[in-house]
């Protein structure tokens, strides 16, 4: 048996300055790549940026040279002896070096060319630097989160930007497997804009002719079923009742199933999704919360098979029993900060297993001239026969996950070219009540019904997987042994399957068999408090745990299918929210003595500091952020600010506000891109759109016999001379379940 990492031998040039690609970097290096990282002569101080310590484990930092013609020739070389190139530079700079896409294909035919721009590939904001503030602001991230008004608030963590790395990193995987098969490179666009609107691809929807489409909205708390709720101790608990089978199993719990003969309930779970309904439920059942302790709360829900959480100290949670379940953090001593504690694996590969590699030390760097000396570039020695197929086609997978994130692997994997079953039990996904987000994560699948505790439709099931390369479940691990689809099951169906499994806690530990959702592991994980500050705590709508994880259990998945294709062997591969709620706070729980303190937020946060902030015009909202001296003395000479150089923050941010305010967005704006201050307008909820989404192709129109046609997020990835595949609403293909074994290829 192979115990190698899967990447063993696998040469990345990683040419990044942000988070993101530091990220992808990261992800490729742990599962075993050699990832080469040229940086700049001015090594950064590692107690001012944590995050640096932990997504630079396990690669090779080199001097980048001052002499720009030497350091050109140099990258070439290394990007001709690469097997994959991840560079997550603005629209024009590649070019400029001559490591753009096209002649990288001319150069070196068997490199995985991978552009992760910040925002865009184009466009009026595709300048902006690398910044989630911006990139909130520019995509609608900021516009959905909840607020006590109509108005943006900044997320204290920059949680898409570790999903944009992880996105990049499975789209590097995916041209990976595909050169193992046919000898060739590709080459993929993933932006910051995609990995936003996967953030959001649950929110930014629209119903254009069908049913309107019910949402909770911004506001903070939430719907009813969902949401935090203050107990008698004055703790916080998350109830996460997101079914309607979920939530009236809590409202048994809660005594007040009376809730659903209301008259403006009427019965119908979809209306206490209506904001004017669930705030009155809301109010009654905060009284309810009030009467016994959390304690008592938790003990009740769990009981009930109810998915509920605490709210938990951030401090304490990379150390705590859940993580140590799902992915025990490393510790190590640092030359220069000390003992370091840093996050663990973010998936586990069961035969082929990663590694955190050491984390950068002062000094270390290595000359770029020296390294990947002698390496001949492969190139390949067959015919290219068609350059215009997704990486992944004739890809079969059987997805048997429900909710999102189990479905977003297969979604992913889907947007390169897979092709998917998903398979639902005869009362269908419980997601499916939420009809756009289903829509949008489940798209480009056939669906089938089967009840797999029926002996019968379990073998059906069995036979499609018997005929498959994937299987994705996010069953807990007691469920899939009560099915009787324990791992002996799926090895006699099909010895050679790669199965994902997705759970909320990860396979081991007190906790491995309780049900999970997005919110529940922000509470958990002190994300909640730390977005809420010294206010109440703040669940994000946007389901950033459940579609990272997706991406994680994506490029888990993509790393076992390529060992397989080299060594024959297949595997099964593990991740969790858990295990990803680490990563989407990477920076944040790397710990040493004398780090500085992590930033923390508060209710309607407007932004770090009064440099980087949103604030309103005189016609809509716009975003600044000044980051260096030089920025902020070209916002003060802009905004003819006359006030004392020393006014404490608050009253800075008071006066810059004022001033704001005189002026349209498109005024400053203009304005301060000629001073050189990064500053965009801010998108609203309802704009659709939007001419810079518009040109970007953010959203797209799916058309459904069954719900007219529905405005979704329009892709995640793009594939160089291959066209994004069109959506298709997964209850237009409907599979008979009594044939369903002869269904791949149809």
């Amino acid at each position: 048996m192979v115990t190698t990492p899967p990447l063993t031998d696998i040469r990345v040039l990683e040419l990044s300055t942000g988070i993101a690609g530091q990220t992808a970097g990261m992800l490729l290096a742990d599962l075993g790549a050699q990832v080469v990282r040229p940086v700049s002569t001015q090594l950064p101080d590692e107690k001012a940026l944590p995050g640096f310590l932990c997504w630079n484990r396990g690669k090779t930092l080199v001097d980048s040279l001052e002499d720009p013609s030497e350091r050109a020739v140099e990258l070439c070389r290394l990007a001709q002896r690469a097997d994959i190139l991840l560079a997550d530079t603005h629209p024009g700079q590649l070019e400029l070096q001559g490591l753009d896409a096209a002649t990288m294909a001319a150069a070196a035919p068997g490199l995985i060319h991978i552009w992760m721009p910040p925002i865009s590939a184009g466009g009026r904001w595709a300048h902006l630097p690398h910044d989630a503030l911006l990139l909130d602001a520019v995509s609608g991230f900021a516009a959905h989160h909840p607020a006590t008004e109509e108005r943006p608030v900044a997320s204290v963590v920059p949680t898409r930007l570790h999903l944009h790395g992880a996105m990049s990193a499975a789209a590097a995987l995916a041209g990976l497997l595909a050169r193992a098969r046919d000898g060739w490179g590709r080459a993929a666009t993933v932006t910051g804009l995609q990995a936003a609107g996967a953030a959001l691809c649950t929110l930014m929807t629209a119903s254009i002719d069908g049913p309107p489409i019910i949402s909770t909205g911004k506001v903070v708390g939430g719907g009813c079923q969902f949401r935090l709720y203050q107990c008698g101790d004055e703790k916080w608990i998350f109830l996460g009742a997101l079914s309607p089978e979920l939530f009236f199993r809590a409202l048994d719990v809660l005594g007040r199933m009376d809730v659903m003969v209301r008259e403006d309930v009427a019965g119908d779970f979809t209306n206490i999704l209506r904001p004017e309904i669930a705030k009155l439920v809301s109010a009654e059942l905060e009284v309810v919360f009030k009467t016994r302790s959390s304690v008592d709360w938790l003990d009740a829900f769990r009981a009930a098979d109810v998915p509920i959480a605490p709210l938990l100290d951030p401090s304490a949670w990379l150390e705590g029993e859940v993580v140590a379940g799902a992915c025990p953090p490393v510790r190590a001593a640092h030359p220069s900060v000390g003992q370091l504690l840093t996050p663990g694996l973010f998936m586990d590969l069961s035969n082929t297993p990663g590694h955190a590699g050491p984390a950068p030390q002062p000094g270390s760097y290595a000359d770029i001239r020296d390294v990947w000396q002698g390496v001949t570039p492969e190139r390949p020695e067959n015919e290219r026969l068609d350059q215009h197929t997704l990486p992944l086609a004739g890809l079969r997978v059987v997805d048997a996950s429900t909710f999102l994130a189990g479905p977003f692997v297969s979604s992913l994997l889907a947007t390169h070219g897979a092709e998917v079953i998903k398979v639902e039990s005869p009362a269908g996904d419980p997601y499916g009540v939420f009809t756009a987000p289903y829509a949008i994560v489940n798209e480009h699948k056939r669906t089938v019904k089967l009840n797999l505790r029926d002996a019968e439709q379990r073998a059906r099931f069995l036979e499609l997987v018997s005929q498959a390369d994937v299987a994705v479940d996010n069953l807990l691990p007691a469920s899939l042994e009560r099915l009787q689809l324990g791992p002996h099951v799926y090895e006699r169906a099909n010895g050679n399957l790669v199965r994902c499994s997705v759970t909320a806690f990860g396979q081991v530990g007190a906790w491995a068999d309780l049900p999970g959702f997005d919110p529940l592991l922000q509470t958990l994980s002190g994300l909640a408090a730390v977005q809420g500050g010294d206010g109440r705590p703040i669940t994000a709508n946007a389901p950033v745990h459940d579609v990272t994880t997706g991406a994680i259990g994506a490029c888990g998945t993509l790393a076992a299918l390529y060992v397989r294709e080299i060594t024959g062997e297949s595997q099964r591969v593990f991740t969790s929210l858990a295990a990803v709620s680490t990563l989407l706070q990477s920076g944040e729980l790397t710990t040493y003595e004398g780090r500085p303190a992590r930033a923390w937020g508060g209710v309607d946060h407007p932004g770090p500091n009064p440099w980087q902030r949103y604030y309103r015009a005189s016609d809509r909202w716009i975003a600044i952020s000044a980051r260096t001296s030089e920025q902020r003395s070209a916002l003060v000479s802009v905004l003819n600010y006359a006030g004392p150089a020393d006014a404490d923050e608050s009253e800075l941010a008071a006066a810059i506000a004022a001033l704001i305010a005189e002026r349209s967005v498109e005024d400053w704006v203009v304005a301060l891109a000629a001073a050189g201050v990064p500053a965009c307008q801010v998108l609203e909820r309802v704009e659709f759109d939007d001419p810079f989404l518009r040109d970007q192709r953010y959203t797209k129109v799916v058309h459904s016999t069954t719900v007219g046609r529905l405005r979704l997020i329009g892709g995640f990835a793009d594939w160089r001379g291959a066209e994004r595949r069109e959506g298709t609403p997964p209850a237009e293909f409907e599979l008979d379940p009594e044939t369903v074994g002869e269904t791949w290829g149809g």
